[in-house]
């Protein structure tokens, strides 16, 4: 993790308004800072930025005022900085063991590396091995390899017969280090990966699942194409868009998409070339929202309020709890039945004089609910179910993306 002080880039503009350099130095003292421990999530970093009077930008939005808890990276104090770039780094740092990290901490001490320096290192660690301690050249030829140097119980020699130890040798004798406050650090002369071009950070997804994956492009030929997970905090589709060089939605093409386990049969009720992907994060994010229930219930609820569209299918998915939802109740005898034995027990010998269709039908009358080829279903919510539906329609100024999954 990182923990950032950050403060807006509006130093310049101050300066034009001051007429000796005394005040400037003491206005800037002044300025508002916020600290920030990455990574954090995108919608909380808006609001950081937004305090101290910046925003999400796919350029510079802030500077640098304090860098905590990895002390390599303290020469980008005072450092111009982009919020988006730092996060991720910051989420790859994450991602990193101990020993990866030392590496990382320590190519980043041999010189002054910028932030997408940095990005790309991360994607680069196999090209470099650190050694803090010469004591076993088995560990050492190990992390050559790329094999864990904590194993030593393993075998001492590769797949090729050529011992750990003797590879440990030959790139000492071979290769010209470095040393770094973190250790010795040899570079190795490996195929370098150029994830980051400065445009659109690299996929992050991980193994958590998703309601809803894309690839966008944009018309801007220049701008690679990019992969979206939803749901996603809203934040990072606003420096997606921007990222993209895009005004609006209304701009992206979706080249491919790709549902979640279990959702493809909710697509029926989405207007699929008429979405916005805001809208369709928000029917995401309500979708995640109500995986604690069964995908007949949610099918028997937008079927019911007759929900149409992503916009209104994330409000009913939010909202299922207000929802009771019978499964494989089909007729009144059952529905009275289900409720009368979920309220009292009673013997069986009773059962005959229990006039459970007509319970079943008043209590029906009274709920007004349906009987659907799944079973029976309900509205228990105060609001009426036209409220309900429009309590998340898609903002009227937001385009609709065009060539969704078409």
């Amino acid at each position: 993790m990182l923990t950032v002080t950050l403060r807006a880039i509006n130093h310049f503009e101050l300066a034009e308004h001051l007429h000796r350099m005394d005040r400037v130095a003491a206005e800037l003292k002044e300025l508002p800072t916020v600290t920030l421990t990455l990574p954090a999530d995108e919608d909380e970093i808006a609001n950081a930025l937004s305090s101290i009077g910046s925003a999400i930008s796919a350029d510079n939005n802030c500077i640098c005022e304090k860098i905590t808890d990895f002390p390599p990276l303290s020469y980008w104090e005072g450092q111009e900085m982009n919020s988006d770039e730092l996060n991720y780094l910051a989420k790859r740092l994450k991602e990193l063991n101990p020993y990866e990290l030392d590496v990382f901490g320590a190519v980043m001490q041999t010189k002054w590396y910028g932030l997408k320096d940095a990005i790309n290192i991360t994607f680069n660690l196999s090209n470099y091995v650190l050694v803090a301690d010469f004591g076993d050249k088995n560990i050492i030829g190990r992390r050559l390899a790329g094999a864990s140097g904590e194993q030593t119980h393993l075998a001492p020699a590769g797949p090729d017969g050529v011992s750990y130890a003797d590879r440990a040798e030959e790139m000492m004798r071979t290769i010209t280090p470095t040393v770094t406050p973190t250790g010795v650090l040899y570079e190795i002369r490996r195929e370098v990966v150029h994830a980051y071009d400065g445009k659109l950070l690299p996929d992050l997804a991980g193994p958590q699942e998703y309601i809803l994956s894309a690839v966008l492009a944009g018309d801007d030929p220049e701008i690679p194409s990019a992969s979206v997970h939803l749901p996603c905090a809203d934040a990072y589709l606003e420096s997606l868009l921007l990222r993209m060089r895009l005004d609006s939605w209304d701009d992206a093409v979706i080249l491919e998409c790709e549902y979640g386990t279990g959702i493809g049969s909710f697509l029926r009720y989405i207007r699929e070339s008429e979405e916005t992907l805001p809208a369709l994060n928000r029917m995401s994010r309500g979708l995640r929202e109500a995986a604690g229930y069964t995908e007949y219930t949610l099918d028997a609820a937008l079927s019911f309020t007759g929900a149409r569209g992503a916009a209104q299918v994330g409000a009913v998915a939010r909202n299922l709890g207000l929802f009771d939802f019978y499964e494989g109740v089909t007729d009144h005898e059952q529905l009275g039945r289900t409720i009368i034995e979920g309220h009292m027990e009673y013997s069986e010998d009773l059962e005959e004089y229990i006039l459970f269709e007509e319970y079943g039908k008043d209590w029906a009358r009274e709920r007004k609910g349906r009987f659907l080829d799944t079973g029976y279903i309900c509205y228990n919510g105060v609001i009426p179910i036209e409220e309900l539906l429009s309590a998340d329609s898609p903002d009227p100024q937001k385009s609709a993306m065009r060539g969704f999954c078409q």
